[in-house]
């Protein structure tokens, strides 16, 4: 059995699939623009961290007998180096860790069973400018984006998020910075997580609301000034509106800490059970 978190082990898989077009349409001074692009990302991710039950050396509910400073006679200042090094040269057990988890749609706790999420996040976009040719020496670039960015979901539904939105964050207190800090005024209620997303209990709630309105306008022209030669100098200017997406690995946690789905086990000698029986509930930390 490992004695620390060295031998734990992961695995992340993250492909992106991505698709675009563009189309292009010459009209005298015009020239028009337009095109889409799809992005399919995923992650899937899967760790055994202390699936492997894991020993930590020490005097647990026995304690060493027989050996003090002044016996033997020499030992004095050195008698805990001496009692750990003969706790080590033992192998006393002072406590066992494990963590057990259930699987998808189910609370019930499976010994060895590493955990695992399957996070998806989808993005669209489009464009349609136009190149417009005043003059030889001027040119006015219009445009508008569109991008769509859908919130992340676990493809199982197992990613947690507190009932009735972000606002029931503030607890048994109320719904706003406003209720915080007032001892003995309870306008809200306990947090209470619960599954969120596609293939879940709840598949129309979203970790968070997603934002659909994301139109990017954009202007610009270049200008070859008359100045300091022909054509060796030209004036751009443009101004753009963007936006950023968030990280899909910034929903990581909501997504690999479904709400009773692991049980942590921490037992000490006197204590510990000869199995985990299969079929135990999977519901809190033990």
């Amino acid at each position: 059995m490992p004695i620390d978190g060295a031998l734990d082990g992961y695995k992340n898989i993250t492909p992106n699939y991505q698709y675009g077009d563009t189309v292009t349409w010459l009209k005298g001074k015009h020239s028009f623009k337009g095109g889409i692009e799809a992005r399919l990302i995923s992650c899937a991710g899967e760790d055994i961290a202390n699936v492997v039950p894991r020993a930590f050396l020490g005097a647990g509910t026995a304690p060493i007998q027989g050996l003090t400073s002044n016996n033997p006679p020499t030992l004095g200042a050195n008698l805990g180096v001496a009692q750990n090094l003969l706790l080590d040269l033992s192998g006393s057990v002072n406590s066992v860790s494990k963590t057990l988890h259930a699987p998808s749609g189910s609370a019930t706790c499976l010994p060895g069973l590493e955990r695992y999420a399957l996070i998806k996040q989808h993005e669209w976009s489009g464009f349609f400018k136009d190149d417009i040719k005043f003059t030889r020496k001027l040119t006015v670039n219009l445009g508008v984006r569109c991008e769509l960015y859908q919130v992340p979901f676990e493809a199982h539904g197992n990613a947690i998020a507190p009932a009735g939105g972000g606002y029931s964050l503030f607890g048994i207190s109320g719904t706003s910075l406003a209720d915080e800090f007032h001892p003995g005024v309870l306008n809200g209620q306990l947090i209470t997580p619960q599954q969120v997303g596609p293939n879940g209990p709840h598949p129309d709630a979203e970790l968070y609301k997603g934002d659909n309105n994301n139109f990017a306008p954009g202007l610009g022209l270049a200008w070859s000034l008359p100045w300091f030669g022909v054509d060796k100098t030209v004036l751009r200017v443009g101004y753009g509106v963007g936006y950023e997406r968030l990280n899909i690995y910034a929903n990581a946690a909501p997504h690999r800490l479904r709400a009773g789905s692991r049980t942590n086990l921490l037992q000490h000698p006197g204590e510990l059970p000869e199995s985990f029986e299969p079929g135990s509930t999977c519901n809190s930390d033990q």
